[in-house]
Formats: structure tokens, C-alpha cells, sequence
């Protein structure tokens, strides 16, 4: 990898030695480490649902499109739901700080233990559970279809993995993709929906179109993000899908019984498992927390941890230490 060639690329930041670029939903973004190292294969599974992996999808194509990206989507299903929901981007939006102290509750019991208890957590720092900034693209306002249209790259083929694999492979080998020393670079983000499902022409060419893209990818400036449903597969494609992916995201779905056993999970709609990060550029990767909850709101996917760690540093600076005794 040429380092000149690294830095004139729009809408990526070097990080290393490597190339990242956002995904668009600032919660991935943090839970990644900063983003997706670009020659990433990025797989969202979604389990007992299909509603919430389409929009990952749609932050990942309006990022591309806002930074000057090429974005190709191809899905057997159709691309035209896609393309109408890409969500805008909120301009002038705040940030919020965390660390402020919450605001004294009005409303205080005589109790003493109740006024200790109060005081004693006032002055510090408000607990959230939410996973990065807010979010930099609405999805409740839809982007109109004549913005970006330059950007906008159209799949011709069928819905084969052998024409799908020959369109990808000649973006990826040409001059304004390739990873060669050329004058003018761009980034080329591919979205591929219902990868596995039985709605592409030739099924049987599944295993050998993931055998052939991994080392296609390596080779150009490209992130693929696709969806999946691994629950509808035969358990040996899921697992190779599993094995290919360089990023492994499994969104699994909160069902109404659950939700009753459990009422603190009335306000989420589903668990989010990161099961494989890139680990293109380094063997040691980011850590992040493990029990992660989404809920899918009309303008915003927003990414949670379930349960905090316990606040620790409440004990007496004055408590004695247990006591040893000698025999």
C-alpha cells in the first residue's frame, strides 16, 4: 500500500498504517474503534426478524454518498427499498456531555437514609448507557432520489453470484478503485442484501463466490457490507459465511416473551453481538463491551449497553482490613 495514495482518499482517516472509514452509525463506529478498515467484508445477520439490519445498511450507504463515495447496492429482493429510505444528515446538531452532574431530584424524602443516599450520588457523574454520539443522519427524512446521482452506481447483471462476483471484480480492478499509484482514488462502497437466500439464481455458487471476494477485496479501495439471515441457511453456508466475514455482527430479535419475563427489556427490540472483528492491520483488535442491546427508533438506531458494570471507589478511604490471624 502506497502511504500517498492512502492519505488522498475522501472520507477516510488513517489510522496506523491503515485505511478507516465510517459506517455511518456513530454507535458501530465507537464499538469498532473509530470504523471499518477499509478491504473489510462487513456481515450483518439478522435472527427472528428483518426488519432492523436494513437500517445499518442505509447509515452505511448515506455516509458513503455525504463523503463523496461510490455506493453500488444489489439485493435479489430489489435495491429500490434501499435507495428510498437513505436517511438525510442532521446539520448543526449538539453534543451532549455526559459527565454533567444530574440535577437534584425535587422531590426528597425526610428519611435519613434516604438524604444520605441522595447526597451521596449527587455530585457524581450521570451513568450512560448509550453507546457513542448522536447520530449524524435522521432516518425519519428520507434523501431525495436526484441528490448524489453521479455516486449512485447501478447494477446491471442478474442476481447470480458468478455476475455479481465479475461486477464487483471489474470496480475493483479499475483505476479509480485499485489499490495501484494512480492520480485519482475513490473508495467504492458495495451493499449486498439477502446474501444466501435462496433468491439468487445460482445458489450452488455461494461457497465459491465467498472463496473468490476476500482476496478481491484485499487488492482495492472497497468496503462490502452485506445482509444475511443465517437462521434461513443450511448450517455449513452460515458457517462459512461466519469464516469469510472480517466483521461479524448478529442482530437477534427480543421476542413478546421474553419482554415479559423481563421487564427491563421493554424498551429495547433486540440483542447486538459483535461475533468477529478486522483484523486486517492489527493481530490485537478494539474490546468491546459484550452485552450490547439496539432499539430501533423512527429517526435513529441506537446501540446500548444492558447491563453496567457496578460503581466502584464507594468504599470508606478509613475501612480496615480484614484481620489476620496467625495459628
Amino acid at each position: 500500500m502506497n502511504m500517498g495514495d492512502v492519505v488522498r482518499l475522501k472520507g477516510c482517516t488513517l489510522k496506523g498504517r491503515s485505511l478507516e472509514t465510517s459506517c455511518g452509525c456513530s454507535a458501530l463506529d465507537a464499538l469498532l474503534g473509530g470504523g471499518l478498515p477499509v478491504s473489510t467484508f462487513c456481515v450483518v445477520d439478522e435472527l427472528k426478524s428483518r426488519a432492523y439490519s436494513d437500517s445499518l445498511a442505509r447509515y452505511f450507504i448515506a455516509e458513503g454518498l455525504y463523503s463523496g463515495h461510490d455506493v453500488l447496492v444489489v439485493d435479489p429482493v430489489g435495491e429500490d427499498k434501499l435507495w428510498r429510505g437513505i436517511p438525510t444528515k442532521i446539520e448543526g446538531q449538539a453534543t451532549s456531555n455526559p459527565s454533567e452532574a444530574p440535577p437534584l431530584p425535587s422531590k426528597m424524602s425526610n428519611a435519613h437514609d434516604d438524604l444520605r443516599i441522595a447526597f451521596r450520588y449527587a455530585a457524581k457523574p450521570q451513568m450512560n448507557s448509550s453507546i457513542g454520539d448522536k447520530n449524524r443522519y435522521d432516518l425519519g427524512k428520507p434523501l431525495a432520489d436526484s441528490e448524489f446521482t453521479s455516486q449512485r452506481l447501478k447494477y446491471d447483471g442478474v442476481y447470480s453470484y458468478e455476475s455479481l462476483y465479475q461486477s464487483i471484480a471489474n470496480l475493483c480492478k479499475s483505476e479509480r478503485h485499485s489499490k495501484a499509484r494512480g492520480p485519482s482514488k475513490n473508495l467504492l462502497r458495495i451493499v449486498i442484501g439477502h446474501l444466501g437466500s435462496p433468491f439468487w439464481a445460482d445458489s450452488a455458487n455461494f461457497s465459491t463466490f465467498l472463496v473468490r471476494l476476500r482476496p478481491l477485496l484485499r487488492n482495492a479501495h472497497v468496503v462490502v457490507f452485506a445482509t444475511a439471515a443465517s437462521d434461513t441457511m443450511y448450517e455449513q453456508l452460515s458457517d462459512e459465511l461466519f469464516a469469510t466475514a472480517d466483521l461479524y455482527i448478529q442482530l437477534l430479535a427480543i421476542s413478546d416473551e421474553e419482554q415479559k419475563k423481563l421487564s427491563s427489556l421493554d424498551k429495547y427490540h433486540g440483542y447486538l453481538r459483535i461475533l468477529r472483528l478486522p483484523r486486517l492491520s492489527s493481530v490485537g483488535t478494539h474490546n468491546p463491551p459484550a452485552d450490547l442491546v439496539f432499539t430501533q427508533k423512527r429517526n435513529s438506531f441506537d446501540v446500548s449497553i444492558l447491563h453496567l458494570p457496578p460503581a466502584l471507589g464507594d468504599e470508606p478511604q478509613n475501612a480496615k482490613a480484614p484481620c489476620s490471624v496467625d495459628f
